[in-house]
């Protein structure tokens, strides 16, 4: 049987002292504030039970770390000596496996230092200057249940403006999902439709969903009230599950 050449899994205190210990040794890429900052966020993943290495079966020596989630305060570093052999690409791939479980999609990370964004774009997400920072935005899909109902065709559009105001325009992005109508009422789709944010702070922003034929409109998604439709702000963007057409 062949033996496995690496493995992943969160960090005890062992693995984060030596992890630690190898680190602090390695070329800085920014202030030595940031070296701190890595630090304590080494400390606090391990105690939440959030670090993850990278271990070399060959050398049982940990080569990697991720610190965190990616829903916006990750870090992600590799040993040098190690880089370009699939390390970082591993420690992400499990760590958004264990998002999905958690049926979290809207994902977030800081591409710190900014070199390293053409790897998480490599690894599918949309790279954007935001807050003074380089960020990464990623939406998973994720397919629901359906439950019992009568099918209904239905389709989502989110808009820069009030359709009721402007009139015809462009969609920033727009979906077509095959749902179910519940005996409730509710609509329940089978894709989870999402949104992530762009690159600049909205003022406005709307959501249209047409249901047999049918349009609702929901609110100012951008002005701070309570969304209507079924929407809900998570992380980085806008996602629903479930249209509730009478709050539109």
């Amino acid at each position: 049987m062949k033996l496995p050449t690496s493995l992943i899994r969160p960090a005890n205190t062992g693995f984060l002292d030596e992890t630690l210990d190898w680190f602090s040794m390695e070329p800085q890429h920014g202030p030595a504030g940031d070296m701190r900052r890595v630090t304590r966020k080494m400390i606090s993943s391990q105690e939440a039970g959030e670090l993850l290495v990278y271990i070399d079966m060959t050398t049982h020596r940990c080569v990697g770390f991720l610190a965190g989630d990616l829903l916006g305060d990750g870090v992600l570093f590799v040993r040098s000596g190690h880089r370009g052999q699939g390390v970082g690409t591993a420690l992400v791939q499990h760590r958004i496996a264990e998002h999905l479980l958690m049926s979290e999609t809207m994902l977030q990370v800081r591409c710190d230092p900014e070199a390293s964004a053409p790897f998480w774009q490599k690894m599918g997400f949309e790279i954007v200057q935001h807050g003074g920072h380089v960020v990464g935005r990623r939406a998973i899909p994720l397919t629901l249940g359906l439950f019992e109902g009568t099918d209904v065709a239905v389709g989502v559009r989110f808009l820069a403006d009030d359709p009721r105001k402007s009139g015809d325009q462009p969609a920033l992005a727009s979906f077509r999902v095959a749902a179910r109508r519940t005996p409730e009422g509710t609509i329940d789709l089978m894709e989870r439709v999402q949104l992530l944010d762009g690159p600049v702070d909205r003022d406005s922003l709307y959501a249209e969903a047409i249901v047999d034929g049918q349009r609702y409109l929901s609110g100012n998604l951008a002005s701070g009230a309570e969304p209507t439709l079924g929407l809900t702000r998570e992380g980085c963007g806008w996602l629903v599950d479930t249209l509730q057409l009478d709050s539109a």
